[in-house]
């Protein structure tokens, strides 16, 4: 290669001869004959990101079903009528598409990137595996192996366990609190069986089509046909109410090695739910508690100022971690504070925890109020600067408010937040009964009545 002088005219970057063509980034949202619900958003990017959410979680199942949304997770791209498993996967990766499905208590969740040119490809993946399934003997057997291989990993990871218990605690035996893995059930799951599940809840107006990086006039083009044979609708009515019970489940496990000789407890109350005006306080008060872990708090000065950090791994060496938690969901929400120690501190760590959220009805700062108001916005405008949480976050509003509000409106409702309104929440949720879940050595863990009467 010749040598080039750094002060050569070569180096210099030429402007361009003409400005690219502006795009117009503005939110386009069109409801197809079947009831399918299309969203887009053009960008500059030579990469489309798609979202495609589906209103089927384990808060629809029964004692018979459950764990079924989970597994179907794993068979989000198996054989369809038109291709194999690894037809499919070839497909894809001669692309380089990628596809990933995702399962919750309320939402199935089918994301994908690929190029814009091969944006029709990725579509045309996603209408095969929603219109045209086979579920096979053959291939749902071979998930269960890898679903129970996976199950392995589940029954070692304690932030999972201490998820479902504490989902189990709060809202026992209905919707939320129904078991979300599929362990002890994967017997009950027969062709059959999987399809009615799909037939039921995979319809057209239970979805959310959405995509960044796309023409909405040519996006409708190409999707109107090729989502046609979606189900328009199965007559399924609105699922069993939730109803937050409060409780306490326990799992001892003395001699568990992947909980490092600690236990973890985790104290919860009813929170409000997406559709509640009190959801921004709420999302204000989770920032403002914070918390992290007693090694690193995620980086040079991150999270240093939150009221957990400083009130509580600050203070106590023997607090392993401390964070606050929040799941809200489009009824209901549980908001709490998650620790761990060792088992000798477990009456101390209960006695912290339960302070802790009896001080958030007290009096807070403008400064703390102010700093966690400022960190919520940042977090907002942060994931809107990447293509597949910004699709992700269209697709999740579309389909728990029926539109989707900039970022500038949610930011302007946080800015509304006050001090009053994170005391007036706080007040409201320790009203409602306690769930408490544990896990670990147990054996000097304060009991559940102990625990409510302490919150008094």
């Amino acid at each position: 290669m010749p040598r080039v002088p750094l002060d050569s005219h070569e180096l210099a970057v030429k402007p361009p001869k003409a400005a690219a063509p502006k795009v117009d980034q503005t939110l386009k949202t069109s409801t197809l004959s079947n009831g399918l619900t299309v969203m887009s958003v053009d960008s500059a990017s030579a990469i489309s990101s798609v979202a495609l959410l589906v209103k089927a979680g384990s808060r629809y199942e029964t004692g018979v079903s459950a764990g079924i949304s989970h597994f179907m997770e794993y068979m989000a791209f198996q054989g369809t009528k038109h291709r194999s498993p690894f037809a499919m996967v070839r497909d894809n990766a001669l692309r380089a598409i990628s596809t990933k499905c995702s399962a919750s208590r309320e939402n199935a969740l089918y994301t994908g990137e690929a190029m814009r040119m091969h944006l029709p490809e990725l579509l045309s993946t996603f209408a095969d595996v929603l219109s045209y399934p086979e579920f096979h003997l053959d291939e749902i057997e071979d998930i269960k192996l890898k679903y129970l291989d996976d199950a392995q990993k589940h029954a070692h990871d304690p932030e999972q366990l201490v998820s479902e218990a504490i989902h189990a605690a709060a809202y026992h035996n209905n919707s939320l609190g129904r078991p979300f893995y599929s362990d002890d059930n994967l017997g009950t799951f027969t062709p059959d069986n999987l399809r009615e599940w799909h037939k039921t809840f995979f319809t057209a107006n239970r979805m959310v089509l959405g995509v960044v990086g796309a023409d909405h006039q040519e996006l409708l083009n190409f999707v109107t046909p090729t989502f046609a044979e979606l189900a328009k609708d199965s007559g399924f009515q609105a699922g069993e109410a939730t109803v937050y019970t409060g409780g306490d489940v326990r799992l001892m496990q003395k001699s568990n090695k992947d909980l490092g000789g600690l236990m973890q407890f985790t104290l919860a109350f009813e929170a409000p739910s997406w559709q509640s005006d009190d959801v921004f306080p709420l999302c204000v008060l989770q920032m403002l508690m914070g918390g992290g872990g007693s090694f690193s708090a995620g980086g040079p000065g991150k999270g240093m100022y939150s009221r957990l950090m400083e009130n509580v791994l600050n203070r106590y060496a023997w607090v392993e971690n401390a964070f606050c938690i929040a799941n809200i969901y489009d009824d209901s929400g549980i908001f709490g504070i998650r620790g761990s120690a060792r088992p000798e501190n477990a009456r101390d760590l209960v006695s912290v925890l339960v302070g802790e959220a009896k001080a958030m009805t007290g009096n807070f700062t403008d400064e703390e109020v102010l700093r966690a108001k400022n960190a919520l916005k940042s977090s907002i405008y942060m994931q809107m600067e990447q293509a597949r949480l910004q699709v992700e976050d269209m697709v999740r509003q579309q389909a728990t408010y029926g539109q989707v509000f900039p970022s500038t409106v949610l930011c302007s409702k946080i800015d509304k937040v006050t001090s009053a309104d994170l005391q007036r929440i706080a007040k409201k949720m320790l009203t409602s009964k306690p769930a408490t879940a544990a896990l670990g050595d147990l054996s000097n863990l304060p009991s559940y009545s102990e625990i409510c009467k302490e919150l008094q």
